[in-house]
């Protein structure tokens, strides 16, 4: 049994690395967990086709005392599955120094596996998080490889001068990419090394979640100037809508606003994730009514 715990901050590229993974060990017996920071867990829609069993882990993170007797209650699910593989999405928030903690706890009581830490970093972002969060810090510690992603989005010296900032700091194999396009060898190579027992907990972040109901007669140009105007309030917003123009994915993470056309139906709620002390679901809410508002003053 193989464990791959895919950690990175809100919209690095979590999602798009783990479905790399899994085509990469099409064949295998893989299962999935994933861990959502608030109550609805978006991404489960981009797993739902692909016939893989899943768990998922809600408010809070899984390496949080809150939620640890819940994480290892979803592993053992998966392990009498008799997988290969399983696959572990952390939330963005999530802080892994008690990582060591838990596995060796599941070890003792007679699981066998194996651990590979796989950290995504956004190329675009990493340079303001990574000065404001000293999660992401941990998180790249406890790390064996390190995903740079997005590196099309920065200039050839901006990539060159981070490659030597985080070899530098960490000391871990990078993988610079776009898409996160990993060889098969990172998850088949697998490091046994745990996590640093030495590294301090992170201090408390408020962290609020909500979610926002949004009306099909609303256009994809008023939810994305909607988006437009919480770019520095929130760390991110995503969700699946039907809007007067069609069925779209929409997702806020950082300075980057994403769209895209989808099929199936969507449930029209974007789910924000934010920090208390700078917005509120009252303020959220009452932003959405006033880019409504004109969007039907200027019909």
């Amino acid at each position: 049994m193989k464990i791959i715990c895919v950690h990175g901050f809100l919209g690095s590229g979590k999602t798009t690395l783990i479905k790399r993974i899994i085509h990469l060990l099409q064949g295998q017996r893989i299962g999935l967990c994933i861990n959502e920071f608030g109550s609805v867990n978006i991404d489960q829609e981009e797993f739902k086709e692909m016939s893989i069993p899943m768990t998922e882990v809600h408010h809070g993170s899984i390496y949080c005392t809150c939620r640890q007797s819940d994480f290892v209650e979803q592993l053992r699910q998966l392990f009498a599955l008799d997988l290969s593989y399983i696959i572990i999405e952390t939330s963005g928030f999530s802080d892994p120094c008690t990582q060591k903690t838990i596995f060796s706890y599941l070890q003792k009581q007679g699981y066998h596996f194996t651990i590979c830490n796989i950290s995504v970093v956004d190329a675009v972002t990493f340079d303001k998080w990574s000065k404001v969060l000293s999660l992401l810090h941990r998180q790249l510690l406890q790390t064996h490889y390190i995903v740079l992603n997005k590196i099309s989005l920065i200039t050839q010296q901006q990539k060159e001068n981070l490659c030597k900032q985080l070899t530098k700091d960490y000391q871990k194999p990078i993988i610079a990419t776009d898409f996160c396009q990993i060889p098969l060898e990172v998850i088949t190579d697998f490091c046994d090394g745990m996590a640093d027992k030495n590294i301090v907990q992170q201090k408390h972040v408020e962290l609020s979640s909500f979610v926002c109901e949004i009306a099909k007669d609303m256009s994809l140009v008023s939810v994305l100037a909607f988006l437009d105007k919480l770019q520095d309030k929130v760390f991110r917003a995503k969700g699946y809508m039907q809007l007067r123009e069609g069925k779209f994915y929409v997702e806020l993470a950082g300075e980057q606003l994403y769209w895209r056309s989808i099929d199936g139906e969507p449930d029209n709620q974007l789910v924000f994730l934010y920090s208390s002390r700078l917005l509120s679901s009252a303020a959220i809410t009452c932003i959405l009514q006033k880019q409504k508002d004109a969007y039907c003053e200027s019909m």
